[in-house]
C-alpha cells in the first residue's frame, strides 16, 4: 500500500479527527490487532462476537500509526496511546473501511476485479492470478479484505 496520511482517511470517511496530527502518515491498514503492524491504521470492526474496540490498546500498543473508531465513549475507559496516534472517529466502522478502499482504488488507473462469496475466494484469486499474469503482464495481486 502507498502511504496515505490521516487528514486523508478522516476525508475519505467522512470521520473527525478527534487526536493526534493529520499528517500523520499510514502505510497499511488492518482490521485484526494480530496482523496489525506499526505505522497501520486499525479499524475497530464490530463483529458477531467480537468487537474491535476491546482491542485498540493492543492496537496501540503495535504501534498503529491511526485508529477508526465508532465509539467516542471507549475514549474514556483505561485506553490509552501515544500522542501521536491519530483517532478519528466516523458514524459506521464497516462503511468507513469500505468508504476508504473505494477512495484509495480510485487513486490507480488499474484495472481490478472483485471476487466474493463465503468460500473459494483465496483459491479463485490464485488460479485467476496464473491464468492472467502472461496476457496481462501481471507481476502482483494485492488482496483488500
Amino acid at each position: 500500500m502507498e502511504k496515505i496520511k490521516a487528514e486523508e482517511i478522516v476525508k475519505a470517511t467522512g470521520g473527525k479527527l478527534l487526536k493526534g496530527d493529520p499528517q500523520t502518515a499510514v502505510t497499511g491498514i488492518s482490521i485484526d490487532t494480530r496482523t496489525l503492524s506499526e505505522g497501520m491504521a486499525f479499524f475497530a470492526l464490530k463483529g458477531e462476537k467480537t468487537d474491535g474496540h476491546a482491542f485498540l490498546n493492543d492496537a496501540a500498543r503495535a504501534g498503529s500509526a491511526a485508529l477508526i473508531i465508532e465509539k467516542e465513549d471507549i475514549l474514556l475507559s483505561d485506553f490509552s496511546c501515544p500522542d501521536s496516534t491519530a483517532i478519528i472517529k466516523v458514524d459506521n466502522t464497516e462503511q468507513a473501511l469500505q468508504e476508504l478502499a473505494a477512495w484509495y482504488l480510485s487513486l490507480f488507473d488499474i484495472r481490478k476485479i472483485g471476487i466474493t462469496g463465503s468460500t473459494g475466494k483465496t483459491s479463485t484469486k490464485e488460479m485467476l492470478f496464473y491464468i492472467l499474469i502472461k496476457p496481462f503482464e501481471i507481476k502482483a495481486i494485492t488482496t483488500i479484505l
